[in-house]
This record gives structure tokens, sequence and C-alpha cells, in this order.
């Protein structure tokens, strides 16, 4: 499979990691005033389920790659605070604010694999990634008092981490390390981290608690597995911008669920982020064929 190839699968994988992690944070909030660890053990313990039924079927054991155990914990400890903030950004905020905010992840995606992984960054993706950049402040509309709220710096704290996540997830890929294995490390860290808030703040579920939180854990493991799989076949400065998409999965769940209505601002800034993933996918293509 050669470079064009690579990038056009990268594209589409990240599109579907988009779709299944919107649908995470949709359930989420369905499951209600559950403590955001809980929901991060739920999730994260299904995943350790399906993969380990995944390596029993294959007779395999799972091992990290020699030498990659520094990149697995740094991966796994930022994608544990990152995720830990969106789920808080989910319960406090509005489904399109939380997303969009935190969805400013792939701007750092690309900054810290161009500083950290020494990947190149043509100008002309800086301005597309301005042009997305304009697209989610028309549909999140920020005001003064966005900024002052907790929820809101947890969510861009929570996009700042993510860029780390996703560039050692990367970084993991460009090591030879199966993308299986990074996300079973990366779950079982978070079981191990978040099993404390089970026993010191014990919950009882609902029946309709249980069925949300299981479905937020099946749909994050295939968002989780198709974003590792999308950053083993093209660079973050290639494919990151497509993450973007979650915006628009996030206002279709507001719209249909939680009845929130889009405005004509974040009509405005839905074109400029499918504009801005669209030329990019092109220029990326165009370059890549010369």
């Amino acid at each position: 499979m050669d470079i064009i190839h690579n990038r056009k699968l990268g594209s589409i994988l990240l599109l579907t990691s988009a779709f299944f992690f919107s649908t995470m944070s949709m359930f989420a909030r369905l499951s209600g005033d559950i403590p955001v660890m809980q929901k991060l053990f739920v999730r994260n313990f299904v995943s350790i389920i399906v993969l380990s039924c995944i390596f029993a079927h294959r007779r395999r054991v799972p091992r990290i790659k020699p030498g990659t155990l520094h990149m697995h914990l740094l991966r796994s400890g930022l994608g544990i605070i990152c995720t830990l903030g969106n789920l808080y950004a989910v319960d406090h905020m509005l489904l399109a604010d939380a997303t969009i905010l935190v969805q400013l992840c792939p701007f750092f995606v690309i900054l810290l694999s161009s500083i950290f992984l020494r990947e190149k960054v043509r100008p002309v993706q800086y301005l597309l990634i301005l042009l997305a950049f304009a697209g989610a402040a028309f549909v999140v509309k920020p005001s003064s008092g966005l900024f002052s709220e907790n929820a809101a710096l947890i969510a861009l704290m929570s996009a700042v981490l993510g860029g780390g996540a996703y560039m050692m997830v990367r970084a993991l890929s460009l090591h030879g390390e199966d993308g299986l294995i990074t996300v079973f490390f990366f779950s079982v860290l978070s079981c191990i981290i978040c099993f404390p808030s089970l026993l010191l703040h014990p919950v009882q579920y609902s029946p309709e608690q249980i069925f949300f939180l299981l479905m937020m854990a099946g749909v994050a493991y295939f968002g989780q597995y198709f974003v590792t799989l999308a950053y083993r076949y093209a660079p973050s400065s290639e494919i990151s911008i497509f993450d973007y998409s979650q915006v628009i999965f996030a206002a279709m769940y507001g719209r249909l669920i939680f009845g929130q209505s889009s405005d004509t601002l974040s009509i405005i800034g839905y074109i400029l982020i499918f504009a801005a993933a669209l030329l990019m996918f092109l220029q990326s293509r165009t370059n890549a064929s010369d």
C-alpha cells in the first residue's frame, strides 16, 4: 500500500473513531451523575475483556515491545487525565461546547508532533488548522464567562493532554508496536488507577445507568481502536484535522437526544470545519503525488 492510500485510510479511520467517541460522550452524559473515575473504569474494563478474548483467540500473550515502556506509560498517563477531563466536561457543559473545546486537540497534535517527532508541517497546513479553529469559534461563540468556568478550563486541558497522548500513539507505531497492545496497556493502567474510586465512593447503579455505561464502554473501545489504527497509517499532520468531525456528530446528538438546536453561527462553523478538513486531505494527496 503506497503513501496516498495510507493517508486516505488514516483519514477514514479517524473519521470512524470520531463518530464512536462522540457517541461515547452521548452515552456518558445519559448515564447520569456517576463519578468520572468510575465511568472510565467501566469503559476500560469492558475494553480489557474484549481484548483478552481477541488475544486468547489468537493464542497470544500481550507483551509490549522492548524499550517502549516509557512511551506506553506517558501515552497512558496523558490519555487517562485527558479522558477524565473529557468526561467531566461532558457532564457539566453542553455536549457541543464540551466536544469542540476538547477537539482543539488536533491542533496540539500537529504542534507536538512537529517538535518531538520531527514531522514536517507545511505553512498551508497551519492556515487550514486556523480555518478549522475559526469554525470552532463560530460553534462555541466564546464569551468571557465561558473560560472562567472550571469545566471549560478542564476541557481545554484535556485538549492539550490529548494532543500529547495521540503524539505518543504515533511514536509507538513508528517503533512497530501493535495497536491492540497500546490499547490494552492503556486500559489496564486506567482500571488500576480508577479502581479505588469504586471502593471509596460506592454507587448503586440503576438498570438504565448500567445499560448506558455498557454502551459507552462498547463504543469507546471501537473509538480507541480506530484512532490507534489511524495514526499507524498516516502522520498526525496529515489526518488529525479530521478529528474535528466529532463536533458535527455531537451537534447531531445534541439535537436528536438533548433537544439542542444549532443556530446560524454554528452552521457557519460546521461549514468552515468541513472545508478545512477537505482542503487538508486534497492538499496532502496532491503533495504525495508530486
